[in-house]
């Protein structure tokens, strides 16, 4: 099925799209990570278009110092109501979504 790829680059928490449609690929930047490993906050991605709260469906590793590309498999993960991403202690990301 041929559809159109958006993409969005967050550096803090917020909504990244306001409708229906399926994470594919995420690249994300951690930059420094705290030396006490409580202190590590993962990324979350909710099916949400209003907050970083509600049903998570995905959760990326903060603990690790790098750029980090993560590729979805498939046709990626639905998100009915849009997506809102809780970056955690990383420093940027950039999610393609369609």
């Amino acid at each position: 099925m041929q559809y159109d790829v958006k993409s969005v680059h967050l550096t803090a928490t917020g909504v990244a799209y306001g409708a229906r449609t399926r994470i594919k690929t995420v690249y994300y930047t951690v930059k420094t990570v705290p030396a006490n490993a409580v202190d590590i906050v993962d990324m979350r991605f909710f099916d949400n278009a209003a907050a970083a709260s509600g049903t998570e469906v995905l959760r990326l590793s903060n603990s690790v110092v790098g750029q980090n590309i993560v590729d979805v498999p498939g046709e990626g993960i639905i998100c009915d109501n849009g997506i809102s991403i809780n970056i955690g202690t990383a420093e940027s990301v950039t999610l393609f979504f369609g």
